[in-house]
């Protein structure tokens, strides 16, 4: 399946192995291809593109941890105060 980037986590497969079974595969690290220019003639014209030689490096980012800020303590039920209608008891 195709892999995509969930903060967190690293690269999650979003594919199926089959019919019924998902991919549960994450990957740190996965593996990339170095990139090639098209061979163009326009393209060697320009000198940014004579002297570039592209890399593959990896990916940094940080391992998020777990938030230490709780959630209040809120109440189930909503408390309401009724209050009498303005026109109650009136016939």
């Amino acid at each position: 399946g195709q892999l995509a980037f969930r903060s967190g986590a690293g690269y999650a497969c979003h594919g199926r192995i089959s019919a019924w079974t998902k991919c549960d595969n994450v990957v740190k690290d996965p593996p990339k291809i170095l990139f090639e220019w098209p061979k163009l003639k326009s393209i060697k014209k320009i000198d940014f593109f004579k002297s570039y030689k592209s890399q593959v490096e990896t990916r940094l980012f940080d391992e998020t941890a777990v938030s230490g800020v709780q959630k209040e303590n809120t109440p189930k039920e909503a408390t309401v105060e009724w209050q009498s209608k303005p026109l109650e008891g009136l016939t």
